[in-house]
């Protein structure tokens, strides 16, 4: 069964229009998927399919994020080496 702690805690990782690619993945329309995330009661199975739905998107996004994060590093990382100017030694 799922909690209304874990719905709370699924809806504040969702990105903004997640509910639309939910409906587009599940065929579930949206005011189910909203009166779910806002706590509703909904049918136990289409519970399931929002929450597997929810957890796919909340996961590549994360991942996305931090792909995008090591990318970010990689070239400015190769920015502040190229832009620092050699130490002369003595």
């Amino acid at each position: 069964m799922i909690t209304k702690k874990q719905i709370r805690q699924l809806k504040k990782e969702l990105p903004l229009r997640a509910a639309y690619t939910i409906a587009e993945e599940t065929g579930i329309s949206r005011p189910t998927i909203y009166k779910f995330l806002n706590g509703g009661r909904v049918r136990e199975y289409y519970a399931k399919e929002i929450m597997v739905s929810a957890l796919k998107i909340i996961d590549d996004s994360k991942a996305s994020s931090e792909i995008l994060n090591k990318w970010y590093e990689m070239v400015f990382a190769k920015n502040i080496i190229i832009d620092q100017e050699p130490t002369s030694q003595e």
